[in-house]
């Protein structure tokens, strides 16, 4: 009797919890991947068979004729977007249906990670855009311009006193220091030197706060997604404890000193510490001798009420991107130079016509060096800083239908959206011979033909990535420098086709990016 009542309740749990969840779209008249029972789509990520760019690309092949279609991680529904007009509907014309970001870690379990820009939603997320906007403007771009011309001359010099006429180099290692430099000085006010002190604290606790690979953080998201109560409760972080103390810490402590001294910086702590201060509330004493409170006269401007650990998160978080997704493309982009030396010695003229008084172009004359974008633009296509991005629908919205076999389908209020970014960029239906690193596709004239919403490394519509004009900007920057100096050359341990850590979040080679740089002919004259 007790081995029947068993499997009758292994039944029941097999059948709410392996084959229910996994007829939502089928009920919403949506083709869909079932993928594994009860994995869905993870199965392959869980087993390590492959990385998750992999697994989103494989997706995004899985109905090839389709505008969207549906999946399932583990028993989460999700639609898949591959149709840039649609992505447009979605994500721009239509973009106060979908608001917010997918949930990756619930409330309270890491603050880093879940108070920043990114995981803030509704009215909060608007207020802390519209605070960190003023930092990211033109003019503003022009002094990040001259300190990020600072740290290059510095990588450069350091380069120049090694006596070889090819220094092989692991050119993550060189590239990470200098954006952490940049980042530290531009975000927290903080100036650091991390090619000459190269195991300083901040520079060991950004390698592991935005550190992407491992176990235990894919695990950490994955059980998130499995089992948001349970991970909740166990409170599973993604930053390791010194890495969040250490951040929060910087804050507070920055907050003191600036506030003490009276001291106003034009960088993102800066704003977001005004921000904080507009909403304080001052008790004064009148002259009559009652007590009033009156908030600061800057609450009309901006309406935020953020605390140290919001700060530490916003900023941390423009932190991780700029240290790990900047010279991870700028690494990806000099591994296609050295692999493609026509390509290098094109963009060098153009470098040593605009060097040719030995000084650093301007700001604006950098910004129209036609080819050096065109270089910028095709890696950032091909190995772009997200490979997905996600949307929740805050309200009900209907998808209409433009093929004969498509129904209207009807999202609900929480539905998730994904829009599998590597698949747009490698589809050759918006780019002839994607796996070819080609700038001409970028060109003038060749850019006309590309479909805005099939181009997507910063992401879309209003939460494009704020900080674009200046991570564009400083990959210019460096590269300018690098190749004014130097040619990228491959080495023995430079890999043509780079092979993906399985472990990582993003586009990131297992082995690392190993090229050779070559003094120019006249530092060897």
């Amino acid at each position: 009797m007790l081995a029947i009542l068993l499997l009758i309740l292994l039944a029941i749990l097999t059948y709410f919890f392996a084959i229910k969840p996994f007829n939502y779209w089928k009920y919403k008249n949506v083709k869909a991947s079932k993928g594994i029972p009860f994995f869905g789509e993870n199965f392959w990520v869980l087993l390590s068979l492959e990385s998750l760019t992999e697994q989103v690309y494989r997706i995004y092949n899985l109905f090839s004729n389709e505008r969207y279609f549906g999946v399932y991680f583990f028993t989460t529904p999700l639609l898949v977007v591959k149709s840039p007009d649609l992505v447009k509907e979605l994500c721009v014309k239509n973009f106060d249906h979908f608001v917010n970001r997918m949930t990756l870690v619930p409330d309270h379990t890491d603050d880093l990670f879940t108070r920043n820009s990114v995981s803030i939603k509704g009215e909060e997320w608007k207020n802390v855009r519209s605070t960190m906007s003023p930092v990211y403007t033109s003019s503003k771009m022009k002094v990040f311009f001259n300190q990020i011309s600072h740290n290059a001359d510095k990588l450069v010099d350091c380069i120049m006193k090694n006596d070889q006429t090819i220094l092989e180099v692991e050119l993550k290692d060189l590239l990470s220091r200098f954006s952490n430099d940049v980042i530290a000085r531009n975000i927290y006010g903080v100036e650091i030197d991390s090619l000459k002190d190269k195991n300083n604290i901040f520079y060991e606790m950004a390698k592991k706060g935005t550190h992407i690979c491992g176990y235990r953080k894919k695990y950490s998201i994955l059980f998130y997604q499995l089992a948001p109560r349970i991970s909740a409760f166990f409170r599973l972080p993604l930053a390791e404890k010194e890495v969040q103390s250490f951040f929060v810490k910087l804050i507070k402590d920055t907050i003191s000193i600036r506030k003490a001294q009276n001291i106003t910086q034009p960088d993102l702590v800066g704003k977001l510490i005004q921000s904080t201060e507009a909403n304080e509330v001052k008790t004064i004493t009148t002259k009559d001798g009652s007590v009033v409170k009156e908030k600061n006269w800057r609450t009309e401007e901006i309406k935020n009420d953020l605390s140290v650990t919001d700060i530490a998160a916003v900023t941390f978080f423009a932190f991780n991107a700029g240290f790990e997704a900047i010279s991870n493309v700028l690494c990806f982009v000099a591994h296609q130079l050295a692999l493609n030396p026509d390509i290098q010695k094109r963009l060098i003229d153009e470098i040593d016509e605009n060097f040719a008084d030995n000084e650093m172009p301007s700001y604006g004359k950098l910004l129209n060096m036609s080819y050096l974008d065109m270089v910028i633009s095709e890696g950032l296509r091909m190995w772009p800083f997200l490979t997905i991005i996600d949307r929740v629908s805050t309200k009900k919205y209907t998808i209409q239908p433009e093929k004969p076999d498509e129904l209207p389908l009807t999202l609900e209020p929480g539905s998730l959206i994904l829009i599998p970014i590597i698949g747009l960029h490698y589809d050759p239906r918006n780019y002839e011979h994607p796996e070819k690193f080609d700038p001409e596709r970028f060109s003038a004239e060749n850019k006309k033909t590309i479909n805005p919403y099939a181009y997507l490394p910063f992401g879309v519509g209003p939460r494009l990535c704020l900080g674009n004009r200046f991570a564009l900007m400083e990959m210019k920057i460096i590269l300018f420098k690098m190749l004014c100096n130097f040619e990228i050359v491959p080495i023995q341990r430079t890999e043509v086709c780079l092979k993906l850590n399985k472990q990582a979040l993003g586009l990131t080679p297992i082995n690392g990016y190993h090229l050779g740089l070559k003094k120019r002919n006249k530092f060897t004259n």
